[in-house]
């Protein structure tokens, strides 16, 4: 998308309150608009300058505008929220063949679609996809534990993982041991949950692993 058209969206929808709730970011994104003129080093340039908190909250705003717009033409389906008093948390992993670091990150929403909290981790090294996929998997279940949520719907594009978690599957690969992982905390927390979403669903997680390398203070994988 170019960003005149980016910015006629966003504009759009703060005419017509669509990101009512966003409107304290006006602050952030409108400079942005005025020194860059690609979407990509709008974003960027967030991601370096602004502490986590906004950063997730510009990210959540691209991601509701984004799926309301454009969630019936991909899908040809409702908008699937998680039950009252659960969360949603999208997961998603990106790669920079440039530094040669594997990114992943994940991003927690209430029933609402609100924000809460997202996070992202990289490391040195190029993954293989579906390895890094579980593991960006566990680091999510393992932050939803940390800050004790009790109700959780994760969700990640990678269809074949996700196959796996829910498999009796056994193995003695890296992988094996990232997904067996997995499993043990769900299986002491009945109320997570592990689903499949396309792509376009998962816009989010997508756009905070992209700019991992451009934020400060990113953290390595532990």
């Amino acid at each position: 998308m170019g960003l005149k058209s980016w910015v006629e969206m966003v504009a759009t929808a703060f005419v017509t309150g669509e990101i009512s709730t966003y409107c304290c970011l006006s602050d952030v994104i409108i400079p942005c608009l005025q020194r860059f003129n690609e979407v990509k080093m709008v974003f960027q340039d967030i991601c370096t300058k602004e502490d986590k908190w906004v950063v997730g909250r510009v990210a959540d705003m691209l991601w509701g505008i984004g799926n309301n717009r454009n969630y019936w033409i991909w899908n040809n389906e409702k908008k699937d929220p998680p039950g009252v008093g659960w969360v949603k948390c999208n997961v998603d992993v990106g790669f920079n063949k440039h530094l040669g670091t594997t990114n992943i990150g994940w991003c927690f929403r209430d029933y609402d679609g609100r924000f809460i909290r997202a996070d992202t981790l990289w490391d040195f090294g190029l993954y293989i996809v579906i390895e890094a996929g579980a593991l960006a998997l566990k680091k999510a279940v393992q932050g939803g534990i940390q800050v004790q949520m009790e109700r959780i719907t994760f969700e990640s594009d990678s269809q074949i993982m996700v196959q796996v978690v829910h498999a009796n599957y056994v193995g003695n690969s890296k992988f094996s041991v990232i997904i067996s992982s997995i499993k043990n905390m769900l299986e002491l927390h009945s109320n997570f949950e592990v689903k499949f979403v396309k792509r376009q669903a998962n816009l989010i997680a997508h756009l905070l692993v992209r700019t991992t390398n451009s934020r400060l203070g990113v953290r390595f994988f532990i």
